[in-house]
């Protein structure tokens, strides 16, 4: 199984649950499954993780082979997932001067390259007026999601 993993599903492991000081060698294995080709993201992940502006984007940018450069296939199915007035709410932001643009750009990176997305984000139990989330999207698109938890747990990594 391959995985596109969102901002959200590094940050969250990085920064949050399992901090590289404290789980070295959880990072060891991530490192593998990124140049075993098991994980990827878009170019836009690298760009939100760039600001902040901390030892995350510092590792992330070093891990060769995790990004992935857009491609007509991409931009075409983030065109399309857009199209839907529900899937485009994923752009809703509260902060205009940062705003999150990687998620459309996750679905559909997973969707060409046939991977599941892994991203901490949690569904909404009812539709909202103005925004929507990963995990909804995916459902909707049939696209398996899953948390960076999800993972270690799928992968039988024991630490």
């Amino acid at each position: 199984m391959k995985y596109c993993i969102d901002t959200s599903g590094l940050s969250s492991g990085w920064r949050r649950h399992y901090p590289r000081g404290n789980f070295p060698s959880l990072w060891k294995d991530i490192e593998a499954f990124i140049g075993g080709g098991s994980l990827i993201a878009p170019d836009e992940v690298l760009e939100e993780l760039k600001r902040g502006g901390d030892d995350l984007y510092d590792w992330a940018r070093t891990q060769s082979g995790l990004f992935v450069p857009h491609d007509a296939d991409i931009q075409n199915t983030v065109s399309s997932i857009l199209a839907n007035p529900e899937h485009a709410k994923l752009l809703y932001t509260q902060d205009a001067l940062n705003p999150a643009v990687a998620d459309p750009f996750v679905i559909a990176t997973a969707k060409v390259h046939g991977c599941a997305v892994i991203s901490n984000e949690v569904r909404l139990s009812s539709p909202s007026p103005k925004k929507n989330k990963i995990p909804n999207v995916c459902d909707d698109l049939g696209i398996a999601h899953i948390s960076f938890l999800d993972l270690i747990i799928e992968q039988g990594w024991v630490y």
